[in-house]
């Protein structure tokens, strides 16, 4: 009987961190020549040296899901450690973004947190676990995937179409080693309201689209937020409006006759998006029974429309909520469970391909997207551990992480 104490024993941090450094070395944002697909490459490598079943499946045109897995017996339950292999472009505030360095512990460089931290950690424990030479009974898969960071269904909505499918699944955002098991869906709303142009010197022969937006502005800040202030979770709070854009008018001497408002809508379980929209239309509606002049059409952001973008929620005594609190106890940690704001393709693991999903990872979620992006050495260390004892703990019929 192996035990698990031998096997993350079986780890080096510096191989841990090394790898780490080279993902932050590798650009694989938007913007970026062949974006995820130098990093996807890498990893695909990196993995198959290691004896790693290891694919890469085409998402679109050279860009690649990575999957790495290491088989079962086909006798227990499979898990999926997932993780997004894009960043966000760099700021142009930051300097040498993809030369990683240490200091005081921790990893500096971008995407160190959000999310190449959670990367390597997770490849790393597939290596390490392959060189223990344990005989699984589910199979343990690895899924880097492309696209999350940008508009669209990405890799993971991929897999919920493709697969590979699982029994459970952990994304591996920066959660601060804290089990997130449920956050709240995005929805993109856009409303575009229209005018009448007129020179600006006779105002009164057009219809002012600028101001017919403020006075919807004013009741969704009067009248909606405030009710949606009602609406509680007990773990992710209320649900919120950001009005994020807008665009109307070509000039000061114009009556606009346009104007476009973007909104961010995060909810909570227990709506849907056609209650969301359903909120949007009856303000639109009033307004036009109030006002014979405003006109306005109303619509989901495009890439909604095919995938929503739901919240997650999953039972706090379900398996893979019970064996990362198990794992986290042998490493002498108190498990925490929470709820975030974000949104992750946790959400679309869990209500779309129907794989239950939770959120762990190393790393801070403030530091992501931040100017200056590091991670903590040691979190990195005993996120690798948390994952390979919960691994053991999920994938083998018998508790494989007995005598610690």
């Amino acid at each position: 009987m192996f035990k698990a104490r031998e096997i993350v024993e079986n780890m080096s941090e510096q191989e841990l961190v090394d790898l780490v450094r080279d993902l932050i070395r590798i650009p694989s944002h938007a913007e970026a020549k062949g974006q995820e697909n130098k990093i996807a490459h890498f990893l695909a490598d990196k993995l198959e040296k290691e004896d790693v079943d290891v694919r890469l499946q085409e998402v679109e045109d050279d860009r690649f899901n990575v999957i790495g897995t290491i088989k079962g017996a086909g006798k227990g339950r499979s898990l999926i450690l997932n993780g997004h292999l894009d960043t966000v472009p760099p700021s142009p505030h930051i300097i040498d973004p993809y030369h990683p360095r240490v200091r005081d512990g921790k990893l500096y460089g971008k995407g160190a947190a959000d999310m190449k931290g959670a990367i390597g950690a997770m490849a790393y424990s597939l290596i390490v676990m392959k060189r223990s030479d344990i005989a699984l009974d589910g199979d343990l898969t690895f899924t880097g995937v492309i696209g999350e960071e940008s508009p669209g269904h990405g890799g993971t909505g991929y897999l919920v179409e493709y697969g590979p499918k699982a029994d459970m699944a952990i994304v591996g955002e920066p959660t601060d080693l804290k089990i997130v098991v449920a956050h709240k869906g995005v929805d993109r709303i856009k409303i575009s309201i229209k005018g009448k142009a007129a020179h600006s010197s006779t105002p009164q022969r057009g219809v002012n689209a600028i101001s017919k937006t403020a006075k919807f502005i004013r009741v969704v800040e009067e009248d909606l937020i405030p009710e949606l202030s009602k609406r509680k979770h007990n773990l992710l709070g209320s649900p919120t409006i950001s009005i994020g854009l807008i665009k109307g008018g070509m000039n000061p001497n114009t009556v606009p006759d346009n104007c476009v408002v973007q909104i961010d809508r995060r909810w909570i379980p227990g709506e849907s998006p056609s209650t969301i929209m359903r909120e949007f239309e009856d303000i639109l509606n009033h307004l036009k029974g109030s006002d014979p002049e405003f006109k306005a059409e109303l619509e989901r952001m495009e890439y909604l429309k095919e995938i929503p973008h739901g919240p997650l929620e999953i039972p706090e005594d379900h398996h893979i909520v019970r064996a990362l609190k198990k794992s986290l106890r042998k490493m002498g940690l108190s498990p925490e469970i929470s709820g975030i704001s974000g949104w992750t393709d946790a959400a679309l693991l869990s209500s779309q391909a129907k794989i239950p999903t939770v959120v762990f990872g190393p790393g801070n979620l403030a530091q992501a997207h931040s100017d200056v992006e590091f991670i903590s050495i040691d979190s990195l260390l005993t996120a690798t551990k948390i994952y390979i004892l919960t691994a053991l703990e999920v994938c083998t019929r018998n508790s494989a992480t007995e005598g610690k």
